[in-house]
This record gives structure tokens, C-alpha cells and sequence, in this order.
């Protein structure tokens, strides 16, 4: 789908009624939801103060992608309210089955992160992804989340127990979306530099990415280096 097909804006109170329907679709469309079809429980009064609270916090952020006036996807990342954690949140995002493969959901998470690099209190994004979620898993590392943990048995759907697996973002590393990918690239490539064809091949790569290097910890530029 063509990023001008859809639109992504931030959910405002008067979205209470069709975001509530779009997610009780969802539900009885993916296995890898924490609700099922009809099971999201909230109705239209808690829905709305919910969007009026999110709305009101400047370290949380709530948006959807639309087309022709319709819901077809969303993203709800909530941040801590205590000063100790106020930096950091966790988001969940979901798409119409209709639209899956068309990289909305990849535009909501990137609208996220860019979002994030913005905003001066956020500098880490965490989420949970179901362990068998490979195309999610796989979105989730292109864009730099690293896999922090697991949580066992955290999902039981049709009587079989699922794991979740821990990933995070670290907002004061990234430099711009290109670099995104180019930090994941180059972990890759430092972990593996026998698929390199020189030494100077993974040179060439730490030096473009020392450019924009700015905030990265020392162990990590001591890495590329």
C-alpha cells in the first residue's frame, strides 16, 4: 500500500465508538492479541476518558491509521507516571487483517520512534511480542529493538501456553531512521564479519556510522571501532 493511501493522526475522544469496534474485530482476528473477539471490555465512556488521559500526558502517545475516514490500525505506547520511570513506556500496535503486509504497521512504529526522538522526557521504548510472531520479531529488530528477555508462559490461547519475548529501544542511540537500520546492520555485521568480503568493508560501515555516532554508549563505539 502506498504511504498516501493511509494516514496516520493521533486518536482523538470523538474515535471512542469506532476505535471500540475496530478492536473487538481485531480480537477474533489474531492469536497474538492479549484479547479475543468481542474481549477488549471497554465501553464507550471508559474508552473515551482513557483517549482524554493518554491525550493529556506528554510522554504517551495514542494514534491510528486511517483510511477513507475508517480505522484500519493503531498504536497506544504509554510511558511511566512516576519521575523515575517517566522515561521510558511499552506499546502495543494491531492492524486490520485485511491490511496485513502492507506496512502500516511498520508506519506506526516508525511514527513512534520518530515521535520519541522528539520528545525530550522518552528515551526508552519497550514492547512484548508472542515468541512465534516471526514477522512481527523480525519488524521489531530491522527498526533496532533488541531482545532483552522472556517472560514464560505468558499467553495460553486454546488451552497451549506461549512465551513473550522482551524488547527495548534505546531512544538517545538513534540518530535518524536511516541509522536505525544501519545499527542493526553493522551489529550484525560485527558479530559476524567472516560474511564481510575485507576488513575494510566493515571499516567503511563503523565510520559511517561513527558519523552519527553522537550519544552511543562507549562500550558500543568502542565495538565498531
Amino acid at each position: 500500500m502506498n504511504k498516501n493511501d493511509f494516514i496516520i493522526r493521533t486518536v482523538l475522544k470523538e474515535d471512542a465508538k469506532e476505535l471500540l469496534n475496530y478492536l473487538n474485530i481485531i480480537g477474533g482476528e489474531s492469536d497474538y492479541l492479549t484479547f479475543g473477539e468481542n474481549e477488549f471490555g471497554f465501553d464507550i465512556v471508559k474508552e473515551q476518558s482513557f483517549i482524554e488521559n493518554i491525550n493529556s500526558k506528554d510522554n504517551s502517545l495514542f494514534i491510528v491509521a486511517e483510511k477513507n475516514g475508517e480505522i484500519i490500525g493503531n498504536l497506544n505506547f504509554t510511558a511511566g507516571n512516576r519521575k523515575r520511570i517517566e522515561h521510558c513506556g511499552e506499546f502495543g500496535v494491531s492492524v486490520l487483517k485485511e491490511y496485513w503486509g502492507k506496512g502500516i504497521g511498520s508506519a506506526l512504529v516508525k511514527y513512534l520512534i520518530k515521535w520519541a526522538n522528539s520528545n525530550d522526557k522518552i528515551k526508552k521504548i519497550n514492547l512484548k511480542v508472542r515468541e512465534d510472531n516471526t514477522k512481527a520479531y523480525k519488524l521489531y529488530k530491522k527498526l533496532g529493538f533488541l531482545e532483552e528477555g522472556r517472560v514464560r508462559r505468558d499467553y495460553k490461547v486454546d488451552n497451549i501456553f506461549y512465551d513473550s519475548l522482551l524488547m527495548g529501544l534505546y531512544i538517545d542511540d538513534l540518530c535518524s531512521e536511516d541509522e536505525i537500520i544501519l545499527k542493526d546492520k553493522l551489529k550484525i555485521l560485527r558479530d559476524n564479519k567472516y560474511l564481510l568480503s575485507s576488513q575494510k568493508e566493515y571499516d567503511d560501515l563503523a565510520k559511517d556510522m561513527l558519523k552519527c555516532i553522537g550519544s552511543f554508549n562507549s562500550e558500543l563505539r568502542d565495538d565498531m571501532i
